[in-house]
């Protein structure tokens, strides 16, 4: 099998080692079964700069907290070695040439050939190009996996992307206009969606009491209970916090309305809505995956050096959360909370972003 993945797969820089629990299963899939995974360069380049920016927001809040703290008579001169932004990103370059060094991953340049034809599709908003967006990004990475899935005629080619509304119609068929370049891949919008579909059932990591569990009945209080504890709420708050400037905009507040105002904060005012999509054993975990709505309350204003041009707001908006948990079935209780992705509450009920994956 050979699998292309998207920048979207690696979490907008926070999950750019597969070190989450359904992207460390799908990485040791593909060791095991010595399966293909292609990565555009273009791909590198962007979750490299999303990793930056991560890696600086955490550093500079640490070193936020610790000055706080230190500001405290009896705490004062507390130190903590944090390690360089430099040294962290050359973990992420070495970590990467490694990969390839080991034959796991294979990177695909793309061609300057492709720039006459992606003008072209551009100017004239032909697929991938819409009215409302010029995903020049994705024009690239599709034409480079395309050309190299044609050049070498892979078959079993599957690709990884949040972005397949993009790339299919609403029948869940390759555009037309996509497909004169390649026909040969099936699409998936993230890792779970692949890892729970029949084509991986069979090398999946398994045992006896998996196979029960996946026909329980769950209990979305303890579930719930366990989303609203505090260590889970904290780290709710704090990863959509650090999103505010980054894909949470992108996702609530694209409008031309917000367009001139900062989001100053935000609050979770209530978790509803639990429901457990799938059940994997994972390193010997069982890790259960699902999502949640969740109501957040978020201050905005108008950015301006005039205090009384700024326009201070308060307003509400909703999310459905993608999670997986660690889950023991001895005591029913779960620890470990990650989130995978998130979307509009009301484009999800809506099912703008639905893909049923299995029917193409």
């Amino acid at each position: 099998m050979n699998f292309f993945l998207d920048s979207t797969v690696f979490q907008k820089g926070k999950d750019v080692f597969f070190n989450n629990w359904l992207s460390q299963e799908f990485l040791n899939i593909c060791k095991q079964q010595n399966f293909s995974i292609y990565i555009s360069s273009v791909v590198i380049e962007e979750i490299r700069r999303q990793f930056s920016i991560f890696i600086n927001n955490q550093i500079g809040n640490i070193n936020s907290g610790i000055g706080a703290i230190n500001t405290i008579p009896q705490l004062h001169n507390i130190h903590l070695h944090l390690p360089q932004h430099e040294e962290v990103m050359r973990s992420f370059d070495t970590y990467f040439e490694r990969l390839q060094d080991e034959g796991i991953l294979k990177v695909v340049q793309y061609s300057n050939d492709f720039l006459p034809e992606l003008i072209h599709k551009s100017i004239h908003r032909i697929k991938p190009f819409t009215e409302s967006k010029q995903e020049f990004r994705d024009a690239v990475i599709w034409f480079s996996y395309a050309k190299l899935a044609e050049e070498q005629q892979l078959q079993n080619c599957f690709l990884i992307s949040g972005n397949t509304t993009d790339y299919l119609n609403k029948h869940g068929q390759l555009h037309e206009e996509l497909a004169k370049k390649s026909n040969r891949f099936t699409f998936f919008r993230d890792v779970y969606s692949l890892l729970n579909s029949s084509l991986m059932e069979p090398f999946k990591e398994t045992n006896a009491l998996l196979e029960s569990l996946k026909e329980k009945e769950w209990d979305n209080v303890t579930i719930l209970n366990f989303l609203k504890e505090d260590t889970s709420k904290s780290y709710i708050k704090k990863r959509l916090t650090d999103d505010i400037d980054g894909p949470l905009r992108v996702e609530l507040w694209s409008s031309v309305y917000y367009s001139q105002r900062k989001i100053l904060n935000l609050d979770l005012v209530n978790l509803s809505r639990v429901s457990v999509r799938g059940l994997n054993f994972i390193n010997d975990n069982f890790i259960v995956s699902g999502n949640f709505e969740v109501k957040i309350r978020f201050v905005s204003e108008l950015e301006s050096e005039t205090p009384d041009l700024r326009d201070t707001q308060v307003g509400h908006e909703e999310l459905m959360i993608f999670f997986d948990a660690v889950y023991y079935p001895d005591s029913n209780t779960f620890s470990n909370l990650e989130i995978s992705s998130y979307e509009d509450a009301h484009e999800y009920w809506m099912g703008v972003h639905r893909v049923q994956q299995d029917s193409f």
